[in-house]
């Protein structure tokens, strides 16, 4: 009698739990987290969902954000968010908030991931590459002094990094040099002094300023351009599809490597979730082209970058110099006490595009060049639509918008509809003018 008692205990036993596990697979499933919410999160009573938790939550971006500027170590991350919160986390926490594939719109469940329903705190894109920069990530000497502009410039006659000392002279003048890190060791550069090497830059960002407000002709080709928007988002479509299909490609070849058992099985679910989730932020990006404010997103945010940035070099500390140098520049080196800097492409391209409509308004009003305006606006439309796709132009703008949010917000305040570029007027229509 007690075997046949024991039995249906355990019959009733073994179905709730089943039902318990049923009822969690379909909720994660579903898009939902089925336990505590992680932080940043709380978890909602009355929805039984996973909603944002109001300053944790702009706390967990913040992080995200500083990792991102690639100026900031996990260690520094944690110290500045720790003094500008009441309650931070641990530093172990930090990292484990930078790992987890939550905050980018996933729910992890026995080593699978699966698309939430919940609001992401960073962009699948964004987690990716936060994960880039933490798997590079080593430990580094604590320094004792800080300069402007270390790890920045490279040696143009070894490739190595250039570094910084600082020298006091008898009369008790203070000096910072730059120089190559195999000074001394086969490599015969000279070095640079620090005032010398701001004069430089300042002049550089100088050259490749723009004026606060675009020009009413660069305004008015903008608004013929939204006209054209269909051609500017096949580009960007075309661009991530294919990037898309090769990474299916992959998943399908690195399946078929399982199946012939050429890799163990950690490895393929490790390398197996790193590729879908590149799928899924290749889908993201895709989708944001989609719309005709994150299409023309970049024109505003690298305008405001190339104009405000002579200012910020004087005025933002030390860390945010070399991100903004970075962001501006490609591969800056050092040769015979110049700096050699040069602006990336889609800074470059924007630059041009700025003189082009120059060009193109001394052509209506009848200068001495004969080309035909048409021909002439017809190249300016097909570059400016490169410009706009090319996904180079879209990470640079990400990356400087979060450098703006966190030296001058403001400027971003009134500009979420671009608000630097014109809106439509009878003026401004296609055709007119």
């Amino acid at each position: 009698m007690l075997n046949i008692i024991f039995g249906y205990s355990k019959y009733y036993v073994d179905n709730l739990s089943e039902n318990v596990r049923r009822g969690l697979r379909t909720k994660i499933r579903s898009g939902w987290h089925a336990n505590q919410a992680p932080t940043g999160y709380r978890n909602c009573k009355e929805t039984r969902t996973v909603v944002p938790d109001g300053e944790q939550f702009a706390m967990v971006q913040e992080i995200f954000s500083l990792l991102l500027s690639g100026c900031y170590s996990v260690s520094q991350v944690h110290g500045i968010v720790r003094s500008r919160n009441k309650v931070c986390p641990a530093p172990s926490s930090v990292y484990n908030i930078l790992r987890n594939p939550f905050y980018a719109g996933y729910i992890r469940s026995r080593g699978q991931l699966y698309p939430g329903a919940h609001t992401p705190a960073v962009s699948k894109a964004d987690f990716e590459k936060a994960q880039a920069i933490l798997s590079q990530a080593r430990k580094t000497r604590p320094r004792r002094l800080r300069f402007d502009y270390s790890s920045v410039f490279s040696c143009s006659a070894c490739g190595f990094g250039v570094s910084a000392e600082r020298k006091i002279k008898p009369s008790g003048r203070e000096y910072t040099y730059y120089h190559c890190t195999q000074r001394g060791r086969g490599c015969a550069e000279p070095s640079i002094e620090g005032r010398e090497l701001e004069r430089q830059i300042v002049a550089f960002l100088g050259e490749i300023e723009l004026p606060p407000q675009p020009s009413a002709a660069f305004q008015r080709e903008i608004e013929i351009a939204r006209t054209e928007l269909v051609a500017v988002r096949a580009k960007a479509r075309q661009a991530q599809t294919q990037t898309a299909t090769d990474l299916k490609r992959q998943i399908s070849n690195l399946t078929d490597m399982r199946l012939q058992e050429l890799i163990p099985a950690d490895e393929f679910t490790r390398k197996r979730q790193q590729l879908e989730r590149q799928v899924n932020a290749t889908a993201e990006k895709i989708k944001e082209v989609d719309g005709e404010i994150a299409m023309f997103e970049p024109l505003t945010v690298l305008h405001i970058l190339l104009s405000k940035a002579r200012s910020w070099l004087t005025s933002v500390v030390i860390e945010e110099k070399r991100v903004l140098l970075l962001l501006l520049c490609s591969n800056p080196t050092i040769r015979d006490r110049k700096a050699i800097l040069s602006a990336r492409n889609p800074l470059s391209e924007l630059i041009f595009l700025h003189g082009f409509t120059r060009h193109l308004t001394d052509v209506k009003n009848g200068g001495t060049n004969p080309i035909d305006v048409k021909v002439v606006r017809t190249e300016f439309q097909t570059r400016l639509q490169d410009f706009l796709a090319d996904p180079e132009t879209r990470e640079l703008a990400k990356d400087a918008r979060r450098f703006i949010e966190r030296v001058e917000p403001a400027l971003l305040a009134g500009n979420d509809n671009n608000a630097l570029l014109p809106q439509e007027t009878e003026r401004s229509k296609p055709g007119a003018g």
